[in-house]
């Protein structure tokens, strides 16, 4: 019986300390990362705005190279679309909502088991010889249960790390 009461107790505290990680925890999920890149706005954002130039510099798709996207409407137009299935990276879809060429792509993601939707952009704008392009990623109220979590994984800095990966790769295939 005392033992019981010792693991109820432990429960307790352990839901206790969760639910206060919540209610510290982010409400939504910002991030932001920015490179510059010597070459043009129009190869950058031929590499951005066409979901199938994706699969040469995602890190996504490099976590996950058994990963298939699904591509569907035109590129470099509102409505170009892409969604993928991954074991290991989640599932899926984003669209672009907003695009202004060769300075603007706006995509509305969604995530599966996610209720929100968060909008990803790539500001791209000449700085001094080369292109600055800068990718965030704002979302919607992060559900109050998955605060805690994203407090304890560091969600805004895990994505920031795929954002530098990201336009690392950008960075090399436009330099080359």
């Amino acid at each position: 019986m005392k033992l019981l009461k010792i693991l109820g107790v432990g429960l307790v505290l352990l839901i206790s300390v969760y639910v206060i990680l919540c209610i510290v925890g982010p409400k939504s999920m910002n991030t932001e990362r920015s490179v510059t890149i010597n070459a043009t706005s129009e190869e950058v954002f031929a590499l951005v705005s066409d979901y199938n130039q994706w699969m040469k510099w995602s890190p996504w798709q490099k976590n996950d190279p058994s990963m298939k996207p699904v591509i569907a409407g035109n590129p470099g137009t509102v409505g170009h679309k892409m969604s993928w299935k991954s074991e290991s990276q989640g599932n899926g879809e984003q669209s672009i909502s907003e695009i202004v060429p060769n300075q603007k792509v706006t995509s509305a993601l969604k995530f599966d088991g996610w209720d929100g939707i968060s909008y990803a952009t790539f500001n791209i704008a000449p700085e001094g010889t080369g292109t600055k392009v800068t990718w965030d990623m704002k979302g919607d109220d992060v559900a109050f249960m998955f605060r805690g979590l994203m407090l304890v994984m560091g969600g805004a800095d895990m994505i920031g790390k795929d954002y530098e990966s990201g336009l690392a790769s950008i960075k090399e295939i436009c330099e080359k």
